[in-house]
């Protein structure tokens, strides 16, 4: 295993390493005051992250207000981002939320229940969490009068099975289906209920929403308790092994790391027009198997990996890769970490943070 580092160091050289390997800034977000939900879990964490990096190093002067229902494990976890003075953090559930700051500019809803098990066992109340969370962040945001931007982080989930024979999923690939009675679809269509939402208040109360549809993601602050291929992996492989692979390794994947997914979110917040769509995730296809290799090779005693022969699909879909040219094209984002590096980054930050 290598030289261990700090987790906080590894979390500051991704940030100083994005702004200089990405040559635009988003200038829109100066002077922000935005308001986040879900700001304390994987993608909020890094939003702080990168705002930390906008002030400190191009004097950006945003603010942020956070709405979390979960701020006791934050505020162990995330000190240095609890003691900073441009964010105020309040510990409300969105669904009962009274009244946005009034001087708001932007909103990144990203607030989400998307805990397998709780839908598994409370579909009804899942569904409505999202849905409910959604509508009165909208019903709130009418109220304003300088907002710029709304950006709902939906899911690619929306786009439902996709033949088995596409390489990758645009923003107009709605030709998958969705089992509308099968329990795990339930997240799926929370989220096409969102966007439906959305569609709703951008055409009558005129709002300025957009959309981002993330994939799979890797990096630090993730937790490695989701049931994800990759999060598995790396869990297994820390423990020693073996690596289990549920398919036969032929199953295709990305995963975009989290310093790029958080700076996609702000530059889609900042440059996105009403009514756009932008995927968000990784282009670069891996399959389970060479992922599995990733994550192993970084052991000196490499864990032993385990296929399942006989099953080329992984919870019904084959290939889940996402199209990314429109947002590269629209708004000349792109990948900084390559699929390999992301595995070691954060291969290297939770032998630190959980396994060291």
């Amino acid at each position: 295993m290598p030289s261990i580092k700090k987790p906080i160091d590894i979390v500051k050289q991704d940030v100083l390493n994005i702004f200089e390997m990405h040559s635009q800034l988003p200038e829109p977000l100066r002077n922000a005051h935005i308001f986040i939900t879900g700001g304390t879990g994987f993608l909020g964490s890094w939003l702080l992250e990168l705002i930390c990096g906008l002030n400190d190093q191009f004097d950006f002067k945003i603010k942020a207000t956070i709405a979390s229902r979960s701020m006791s494990k934050f505020i162990k976890s995330h000190p240095h981002l609890v003691a900073r003075k441009e964010f105020t953090f309040q510990p409300n559930d969105v669904r009962n939320l009274i009244e946005l700051p009034h001087d708001t500019t932007h909103i990144i809803h990203a607030a989400a229940t998307s805990s397998r098990d709780f839908f598994a066992s409370f579909p009804t109340t899942a569904f409505e969490n999202n849905v409910d969370a959604t509508l009165q962040i909208f019903r709130r945001a009418v109220q304003l009068g300088s907002i710029q931007n709304i950006l709902l982080v939906s899911s690619s989930l929306v786009y439902g099975k996709q033949p088995d024979d596409a390489l990758s999923i645009a923003e107009d690939s709605f030709g998958g289906v969705i089992n509308p009675f099968d329990t795990n679809s339930v997240y799926a269509e929370s989220k096409r209920a969102c966007e439906a939402a959305a569609a709703a208040f951008l055409t009558e109360m005129k709002l300025p929403i957009s959309i981002a549809r993330p994939f799979s993601f890797i990096g630090p602050y993730q937790s490695l308790d989701l049931p994800w291929a990759i999060t598995n992996f790396m869990q297994e492989a820390f423990k020693g092994g073996p690596i289990n692979i549920m398919t036969d390794g032929s199953v295709v994947r990305s995963a975009m790391y989290a310093s790029d997914f958080a700076n996609w979110i702000l530059h889609i917040t900042a440059y996105a027009q009403p009514r756009a769509v932008y995927n968000v995730g990784s282009p670069e296809p891996v399959n389970l198997l060479s992922l599995a290799k990733m994550i192993s090779s970084y052991f000196k005693d490499e864990p032993k990996i385990i296929t399942s022969s006989g099953n080329n699909t992984l919870g019904g879909r084959r290939n889940v890769v996402p199209n990314v040219s429109k947002a590269q094209k629209e708004l000349q984002l792109k990948i900084t970490v390559n699929m390999e590096e992301a595995v070691r980054r954060s291969m290297e930050w939770h032998s630190t943070n959980q396994y060291h």
